[in-house]
């Protein structure tokens, strides 16, 4: 059912409660990039200042929206680069900084995405029609 809605497009949900969760829920998520982000410079042996943190997720979000509008990928690592120079982190580190968070965040949501889609019955089977259909749509 879940993976049924997504394939006929996304929407504003029409319930207020849906809605405050949606809202949530994206908070949330912005919430907790500069906890990352900390616990992944503090695995690198950094020690930034705090305002690192929000300012990094605040100019991140900037640029990858300025980026994409244009077209430009991977602005997201090049972001960080930048961002984390400012406080004089190495060009390296602040590069695998940022793979290690996009790998361990995006790792994490496919992983509790087919815990998600296994839970609601689906097979591989049917993913294959999916993908013929699909594939033989214009």
């Amino acid at each position: 059912m879940v993976y049924a809605g997504f394939c006929q497009g996304l929407g504003w949900p029409r319930r207020w409660r849906e809605r405050s969760l949606l809202a949530a829920c994206v908070m949330g998520k912005k919430a907790i990039i500069p906890l990352q982000v900390y616990w992944m410079a503090r695995a690198f042996g950094l020690d930034l200042p705090w305002t690192a943190y929000p300012f990094q997720v605040v100019f991140l979000g900037f640029l990858v929206f300025l980026a994409s509008a244009l077209g430009i990928r991977g602005t997201y690592q090049a972001g960080m680069v930048v961002a984390l120079g400012f406080y004089g982190v190495s060009k390296e580190v602040a590069l695998a900084i940022a793979v290690t968070v996009e790998v361990g965040s995006h790792g994490a949501a496919m992983a509790l995405g087919l815990v998600c889609l296994w839970l609601e019955g689906f097979t591989l089977d049917e993913f294959r029609a999916l993908r013929n259909r699909w594939q033989g749509s214009p």
